[in-house]
């Protein structure tokens, strides 16, 4: 994997909105930068921490990688 990742920002079906179509979080991060993070520095069963959950981004890429 390369040290540097060209992601875009979280957009579309990925970004989180309410009912009225404004983004419940701020700086919700795209699930390619956290799929990145987690599979470059875990393997499978290992525990990911994430204090500061948000929308639960970590917590859904880290399930679908076990």
């Amino acid at each position: 994997m390369k040290s540097v990742w060209n992601i875009g920002i979280c957009i579309g079906n990925e970004r989180l909105k309410d009912v009225n179509g404004k983004k419940i979080h701020s700086t919700q991060k795209p699930e390619q930068l956290l799929y990145n993070v987690i599979l470059s520095s875990t393997e499978k069963h290992d525990w990911v921490l994430d204090p500061f959950f948000g929308t639960g981004t970590t917590g859904a890429v880290a399930k679908r990688l076990n």
